[in-house]
């Protein structure tokens, strides 16, 4: 297929579709691809720091993101959940076209928003179980 180029989009599209036509679940299989985004699909193979990065990655900015993006959904009328539309067609995208890690690295400061967005809601949440911070400014000051 390569003696094709990629100009001829129409005939790449019909290769697609009589992909799916042949095996409808690669619909559902290829979800996977979004997994492969955030984890699982080093960016700098045979490195030691690409296992440290992705590590870091999968642990810390992951959930951190995660968790942001489900503060940020909960003011959905804010400017704050516009970002996550660029993440939403990145998902998309990389559902319908196969992924790689670098499709994802151009929308990192996006995801870093949402780990921040993310790291604050940690934050608010661990001061608000703290003891004594439920105690008053006056009562904490005698008592330290």
């Amino acid at each position: 297929h390569w003696d094709v180029p990629f100009s001829n989009q129409r005939y790449y599209w019909t290769q697609g579709w009589e992909c799916v036509k042949q095996n409808p679940s690669v619909i559902f299989t290829s979800l996977r691809y979004i997994y492969y985004l955030f984890a699982g699909n080093p960016l700098w193979p045979g490195q030691a720091e690409a296992a440290f990065y992705e590590g870091w990655f999968s642990v810390v900015i992951l959930p951190l993101m995660i968790i942001g993006l489900l503060a940020a959904a909960r003011q959905w009328d804010t400017a704050v959940i516009v970002p996550a539309l660029l993440l939403l067609s990145l998902c998309l995208a990389v559902w319908l076209f196969k992924s790689e890690l670098r499709f994802r690295v151009p929308f990192d400061t996006v995801v870093m928003l949402y780990a921040a967005l993310g790291a604050r809601a940690v934050w608010l949440a661990l001061r608000q179980t703290d003891p004594l911070s439920a105690m008053p400014a006056r009562r904490r000051q005698t008592e330290d």
